[in-house]
């Protein structure tokens, strides 16, 4: 397949700007935080990291130029969006999965795996990376109120679309396809075992990604897929494979999680005091929905969660920001003692 038949004009564009005749454009199809490895028009070759000094480290889907002869990124185009996450284990740390996406397949199996709380999670991640998500229920076959459980997840997702599919079965394998135009790239992302190398070695047509049976005994996936992979289909269009997500920490501000509950955000202006928390405030337009059973406790107790932890997260990011501001100002002022009265022992 051509590789420059899903290549979007604007990132050519920003490509042919650079105007360095000795580089030439291609895109990151495989990070697993070491080297990457380079699609380009005449053949995939691994290469290094970014060189010293450039802005951004590549990551899977990323659109790079790279020197011809050494393989070196010389530089990493800006990118149209980014899927991130809260990085595991870290305080202020930002963990990018993939860059350039314009839909997310979000991956739930109908067995032990479902939770519409985790869908909400995927949801607010979604607005805050500026992609469209589409949620697909997998293993339909082995689920017996599939209609039920769509439902379910539809009531917390009211705004995107909802497919319950089984690939190996048959049963609505098709619906995928519908995303994947000339050009488009879909980031595939869910639990282990949920079914996503499945369905990205059906909609590439080979078996480009490892698959395993999840554990009998709690349905649990075991981790097949090492790194993110990108698959180019036919027409033009890719698929970002990632690992299973043990964590999916928020990397969002309140109005990502607003936009993920806009049912309930809606009801928030309805609250007597504008600084209302949702809690134990008088007046609260929230409470009073939760009590008369319009809206689901569960429901507004997630959105309270998530709204906290974006905060919460918030909050520390400009603490460390302004504490790595005091430590730049503090370096600045000894290098002008340094300078103007000279070192002292």
């Amino acid at each position: 397949m051509a590789f420059t038949s899903g290549l979007p004009a604007h990132f050519s564009s920003i490509f042919h700007q650079l105007g360095q005749p000795e580089l030439t454009l291609g895109r990151v199809v495989h990070d697993s935080g070491g080297l990457v490895r380079v699609q380009t028009s005449a053949q995939e070759t691994s290469v290094c990291s970014a060189r010293r000094g450039e802005a951004l480290a590549p990551v899977t889907g990323d659109w790079v130029a790279i020197e011809r002869a050494g393989g070196v990124i010389e530089h990493v185009l800006p990118r149209h969006n980014e899927f991130s996450r809260h990085a595991p284990g870290r305080a202020t740390a930002r963990q990018t999965l993939a860059a350039n996406v314009d839909w997310v397949f979000i991956l739930m199996s109908l067995d032990g795996d479902f939770s519409v709380r985790r869908i909400e999670r995927y949801l607010t991640l979604c607005h805050a990376s500026r992609t469209r998500a589409v949620v697909f229920l997998t293993k339909a076959d082995a689920c017996g109120d599939v209609a039920a459980r769509v439902a379910r997840v539809e009531r917390v997702a009211p705004q995107t679309p909802v497919h319950a599919i089984d690939v190996v079965a048959g049963i609505d394998a098709e619906s995928p396809h519908q995303y994947l135009g000339k050009g488009a790239t879909a980031a595939v992302l869910g639990s282990s075992g949920v079914g996503k190398s499945t369905l990205v070695n059906a909609l590439v047509g080979r078996c480009a990604s490892a698959t395993q049976a999840v554990r009998k005994n709690d349905d649990k996936g075991r981790h097949t897929t090492s790194g993110r992979a990108l698959f180019l289909l036919e027409n033009g269009a890719a698929l970002i494979d990632t690992p299973g997500l043990r964590e999916l920490a928020l990397w969002a501000d309140a109005e990502d999680v607003h936009a993920a509950f806009p049912d309930v955000h809606a009801l928030t202006h309805a609250c007597r005091f504008r600084d209302c928390h949702h809690g134990s405030e008088p007046g609260c337009a929230l409470r009073s929905a939760g009590e008369r059973g319009e809206i689901a406790e569960t429901r507004l107790e997630s959105y309270r969660k998530l709204l906290s932890e974006s905060e919460a997260h918030g909050a520390r990011r400009m603490q460390h920001a302004r504490r790595a501001r005091g430590r730049e100002i503090a370096r600045a002022a000894r290098d002008i003692q340094t300078r103007k009265y000279g070192r002292r022992d």
